[in-house]
C-alpha cells in the first residue's frame, strides 16, 4: 500500500523517465532516416559517369534540405536540453521547477516577505507586491467596460463580471435547485446551508466552526488584530463587515425605519431599534 503522495512522486518519476526514454528515441530515428537519405542521394563510385549533371544538383539540393532539417532539430533539442538542465528536482514532490528555494516554501510553509501595511506574510515577494497593489495601495488594473468599475486584480473583474453582467448562472445545488455564478458560491452555500460538521474548533474558546474562514474571523475576537483599515479615517475593524459598515458612514448613505422618523448611520443599529421599539413589527415579520 502506498500513500497518495509518494505515490504522485512515484508518478511524476516514471512519466520524466518515459519522456526522457522517447525523446532519445525520437532522436535516434531522426539521426536514422538522414544516414539512409544521405546513402540513397550518393551514386555509387562506378555509376559516376552516367549521372547527369541536373540529377546530381538534385541530389545535392535534397542532402542540404536534410542536413538543415537535423541541424533544425539537434539545435531545438540542445535548447530543450538547456531548459531542463536549468529546472531543479524537488526533493519532496518529485516537480522539477525553476525556483527550487521559492517552490520549497509551497512545502515548508516558510514566507519570509512580510507586509509593512499590515501582519501577512508571503511565501513569495511577487505575491507580496500583488497584495501591497491591490489591497493597501488600490491600484486600478482593469476597469469594467460596462459599468466602469476599477478592479485592483484580474481575478476580481472576472469575478465581477460572472456575478453582475452574466446572464447565466451556470452552478446549480442539487439538495435545493438554487444557482450560483461560482463554484465557491456554490461549495459555501452546501457547507453554511445543507451540512451540520463544523470541525473547525477554536483554539481559545472551543468554540466549533464550519469553514476555516470563519474560524479565523472568530478568532480575531480573542486577539487585537485589526486588519481592515478604514480609507477615509484611522479606525481598523476585526471583521470585513464592520469594515464595510463603517466606510457606508462616510458616504452619507443612512438607513431609515419604515416605522417612524429616526434614522441611523449603521444597518444594524436600525434592526436593534426595530426589535426594541416596534417588537410586534418583528412578530408579524417571523
Amino acid at each position: 500500500m502506498v500513500c497518495e503522495e509518494c505515490d504522485s512522486t512515484v508518478n511524476k518519476f516514471v512519466a520524466f523517465r518515459a519522456l526522457c526514454a522517447k525523446t532519445d528515441d525520437y532522436f535516434r530515428k531522426l539521426v536514422t532516416e538522414a544516414l539512409a537519405e544521405n546513402d540513397e542521394t550518393q551514386a555509387p563510385p562506378n555509376e559516376t559517369a552516367i549521372v547527369g549533371e541536373t540529377e546530381v544538383q538534385h541530389n545535392q539540393l535534397e542532402e542540404s534540405e536534410t542536413v538543415t532539417n537535423l541541424r533544425a532539430a539537434a539545435k531545438e533539442g540542445k535548447q530543450t536540453v538547456a531548459e531542463d538542465a536549468s529546472k531543479k528536482l524537488c526533493d519532496i514532490c518529485g516537480a522539477f521547477v525553476a525556483e527550487l528555494n521559492g517552490h520549497r516554501r509551497v512545502h515548508t510553509k516558510e514566507a519570509p516577505y512580510a507586509c509593512d501595511y499590515c501582519s501577512i506574510r508571503m511565501t513569495h515577494k511577487s505575491n507580496l507586491l500583488r497584495h501591497i497593489d491591490s489591497v493597501h495601495l488600490k491600484r486600478i488594473i482593469k476597469r469594467c467596460e460596462q459599468c466602469d468599475k476599477g478592479f485592483t486584480s484580474y481575478f476580481s473583474y472576472g469575478s465581477h463580471m460572472r456575478s453582475h453582467h452574466s446572464t447565466e448562472k451556470k452552478y446549480e445545488c442539487k439538495t435545493c435547485c438554487k444557482k450560483f455564478n461560482h463554484h465557491s458560491s456554490l461549495w459555501l452555500h452546501n457547507i453554511r446551508t445543507h451540512q451540520d460538521e463544523r470541525k473547525y474548533k477554536c483554539t481559545t474558546c472551543g468554540l466549533p466552526w464550519k469553514t476555516k474562514e470563519s474560524l479565523r474571523t472568530h478568532e480575531r475576537s480573542h486577539s487585537s488584530e485589526q486588519p481592515y483599515a478604514c480609507q477615509h479615517c484611522p479606525k481598523r475593524f476585526k471583521t470585513r463587515y464592520g469594515w464595510k459598515s463603517h466606510e457606508l458612514t462616510h458616504t452619507g448613505i443612512v438607513f431609515s425605519c419604515q416605522l417612524c422618523d429616526k434614522t441611523f448611520r449603521y444597518k444594524t443599529l436600525i434592526n436593534a431599534h426595530i426589535r426594541k421599539a416596534h417588537p410586534e413589527a418583528t412578530a408579524t415579520s417571523s
